[in-house]
């Protein structure tokens, strides 16, 4: 279940980043970064989950649509190999449980 989330989660930020470009980008004038970041995400399957994953990275975004999306990426890519690293690790500290057992 929780592996059809991230699959949910990196498909939206990919989607996000391919049409973020196209938004006019005069629709965030007058925005703070935050609400620029709001507004972005509450059109994704997860909203809170973009906001939260985000908003630390506001000032960095601004209010740029080609920023939001190169740091959604970036956000994305991270913790995928912050989850792929511990997966690796995991899977190697059971190995011995699991040939143990069945074995």
């Amino acid at each position: 279940m929780e592996g059809s989330s991230t699959c949910h989660f990196l498909t939206t930020l990919l989607f996000l980043s391919i049409f973020t470009p196209y938004i006019d980008s005069t629709s965030a004038a007058g925005q703070t970064n935050t609400e620029f970041i709001r507004t972005s995400c509450s059109t994704t399957s997860y909203p809170r989950l973009c906001v939260t994953s985000l908003s630390s990275h506001a000032g960095a975004i601004q209010t740029s649509p080609k920023l939001l999306a190169h740091t959604a990426l970036s956000v994305t890519l991270d913790n995928t190999q912050s989850t792929s690293a511990m997966m690796l690790k995991l899977a190697q500290t059971c190995s011995g449980v699991i040939q143990y057992r069945f074995w």
